[in-house]
């Protein structure tokens, strides 16, 4: 399908918007970073995903505007957007989004606190009182060692005494 020049310039823009929006996409994967620490394997698994959806949203937008025509200027329409957007908003997107990280993970500290030091406090009496049970526990083991050995003694004489006892009958 041949498309006006009106059309192709619409196509270029909005393959500007595209590439713009794709940075945008990358810049919330390094906001998550930022603020979830990943390993090097989740970082790669990550970038995966991204060359495997930019690819299949950026046909989808052509396939929108330019009726399924892939152009050149598509393609160059969408490089000039991802690196408007990397020399334009990239930095402010991502010091805003340090800054907001750094402001709700204080804000999280200074409500966690309290949890924080109160489960503190409960440990150290749990252990406290675990530490005190295990000096009950062996205060009293050797007594109720000495008990066990006296009922064993006793039952043994008893036993005895009834052995004797079914040997007369």
């Amino acid at each position: 399908m041949i498309l006006s020049m009106s059309e192709q310039a619409i196509a270029f823009l909005v393959a500007v918007a595209a590439g713009f929006s794709i940075g945008f996409f990358y810049d919330a994967f390094r906001v998550i970073r930022l603020a979830f620490p990943h390993s090097s394997l989740v970082v790669q698994i990550e970038d995966v995903l991204y060359w495997l959806c930019t690819p299949f949203y950026f046909f989808y937008v052509l396939l929108r505007v330019g009726y399924g025509d892939v152009r050149f200027f598509s393609f160059l329409g969408a490089f000039l957007g991802v690196l408007l957007y990397f020399l334009t908003l990239s930095r402010l997107v991502m010091k805003i989004s340090a800054f907001i990280i750094r402001v709700i993970k204080a804000v999280l500290k200074i409500i966690i606190f309290p949890f924080v030091w109160i489960s503190k406090i409960i440990f150290k009496f749990f252990k406290l009182i675990k530490k005190m049970l295990k000096k009950l526990v062996n205060f009293v083991k050797k007594p109720l060692r000495l008990l066990r050995f006296y009922v064993m003694l006793k039952m043994r004489e008893y036993l005895f005494e009834l052995r004797v006892i079914f040997r007369k009958i």
